[in-house]
């Protein structure tokens, strides 16, 4: 009954004439544009959208969240970078939910314990440690860089993966 839900917006630009409902970023060619912004939740095994939210392209993702399901139902979300936030993050873990997620480049979060991975890791930060082996499994505190700046309320795990191809982790 565990539901994995996919979660993106795409912007379609739309007649100039809509622009007071649906104003737009500005481009190249026009100081300013109309455009719609589509967020779908595609249920992964069905292959079928279940939500779809319109918005003006300028609207921030996160202002709208009517993506999440009811608190205590099963479900995974698996977000694009787009929906970046410790609030929604933290929102979800109260649910008694789970999210995935790529790590921001920007954030450098403190190693609080490892499960894989090398133990002298645990009190620093991540880009403050040279990651070896082919993976990683760490329990962290997402944060911004600064300590003034927002954190999450919950652990999260950060589990990551050497691509050799690339020469990069993936986390």
């Amino acid at each position: 009954q565990l539901r994995v839900l996919l979660v993106d917006a795409t912007t379609m630009k739309v007649a100039m004439k809509l622009f007071a409902l649906f104003p737009g970023r500005a481009t190249g060619k026009r100081a300013k544009w109309a455009g719609i912004k589509l967020q779908v939740g595609l249920r992964l095994f069905r292959n079928v959208p279940e939500l779809q939210v319109l918005s003006a392209e300028l609207q921030n993702e996160l202002k709208t969240l009517s993506f999440l399901r009811p608190v205590g139902e099963p479900v995974v979300y698996i977000l694009d970078l787009g929906y970046w936030a410790y609030h929604l993050f933290d929102t979800i873990i109260e649910r008694g939910q789970h999210f995935l997620s790529r790590l921001r480049h920007d954030c450098n979060p403190p190693i609080l314990a490892v499960q894989q991975g090398d133990p002298v890791w645990v009190g620093q930060r991540l880009k403050d440690v040279h990651l070896t082996g082919t993976q990683v499994d760490l329990t962290v505190r997402l944060r911004g860089s600064h300590p003034t700046h927002p954190q999450m309320h919950s652990d999260v795990r950060l589990a990551g993966i050497w691509v050799a191809t690339e020469q990069a982790w993936h986390l």
